[in-house]
């Protein structure tokens, strides 16, 4: 649990076109909480066998008020104009994750077999109120008001299932896998203009969006590593095959991409005098927006 709070003034001064003088004081609260649970087990029915499961569940709560105030001014004094700016948002969001997995041991040394299954939920909602008040500087007690809202959905999915096995022999040792993921993540942003006229809020279409994205991930590797004398290298490849889709809801567009790759690694090692050694490496691959 954290609670903030605080005060800021600046002073920003213009000279082109025209001089004119900001004064800024803001006043802000900052609170919110967290919390956190793990459950975890394992299995071990005998020496070459375990399960493991395991699971988090967290949730957290923001919330930020905040007040501004603006006064502009010419050189001269003249032309002032004034302003404040009220904001409050309240941020709740939820996560849990769930996870298996299972190791396999062999009598064989470092000969191995593990699977892992983690499926990741993510749920948050931040809404937040604006209120600008306009100052008639020749009569205080006359203002215009401008009320908005935001308000934002968030919900996120990801499940990933891979397995991995590892066999060594007097030569080398050969490693190979398989690994899917499949991702959603739906933002649903509504913005809102308060019409006091209707008493009532007008959602503003052309800000709000709602936007869903989905990509499916198949990939596959195999690895083959040895040691000749001082010698020694590394080779690898692995495929993967992917699809994409981009969904803009509100606007009725829809984005697909389905592409397929190769992603060779080479590693090359000699070794001089210990400690010194000459290596050189080679690799391919692709990064994705988080």
């Amino acid at each position: 649990q954290f609670s903030m709070r605080g005060s800021t003034d600046a002073t920003r001064n213009s000279f082109a076109p025209d001089t004119t003088f900001l004064s800024q004081l803001q006043n802000f609260l900052r609170r919110g909480f967290f919390h956190r649970g793990q459950f975890a087990f394992e299995w071990t029915p005998n020496a070459y066998n375990s399960l493991i499961f395991n699971s988090n569940v967290g949730y957290f709560k923001r919330r930020i008020s905040d007040s501004t105030g603006y006064n502009f001014q010419n050189l001269t004094g003249e032309g002032s104009n004034q302003y404040y700016r009220l904001n409050n948002s309240e941020a709740p969001t939820s996560s849990y994750d769930l996870g298996l997995n299972f190791k396999r041991t062999f009598d064989t040394k470092e000969q191995e077999l593990n699977a892992n299954l983690l499926y990741t939920v993510y749920n948050g909602t931040d809404e937040a109120y604006y209120n600008q008040f306009f100052v008639d500087t020749i009569s205080t007690t006359s203002y215009t008001k401008i009320s908005q809202k935001n308000q934002t959905q968030q919900n996120n999915k990801n499940l990933i299932a891979e397995a991995n096995y590892v066999q060594p022999f007097p030569f080398g040792r050969l490693e190979a896998g398989l690994k899917s993921s499949f991702r959603t993540i739906d933002i649903d942003y509504a913005f809102f203009n308060y019409d006091p006229t209707q008493n009532n809020w007008i959602l503003n279409t052309s800000i709000s969006n709602n936007f869903i994205y989905a990509e499916n991930i198949y990939a596959g590797y195999l690895t083959f590593s040895s040691k000749m004398g001082n010698f020694g290298y590394q080779v690898g490849l692995r495929s993967e095959y992917a699809s994409t889709k981009a969904d803009q809801r509100t606007s009725a567009s829809v984005f697909k991409k389905d592409y397929f790759n190769i992603f060779p690694t080479v590693h090359l090692s000699y070794q001089l005098t210990n400690p010194n050694s000459i290596m050189f490496s080679y690799s391919r691959r692709v990064n994705r927006p988080s």
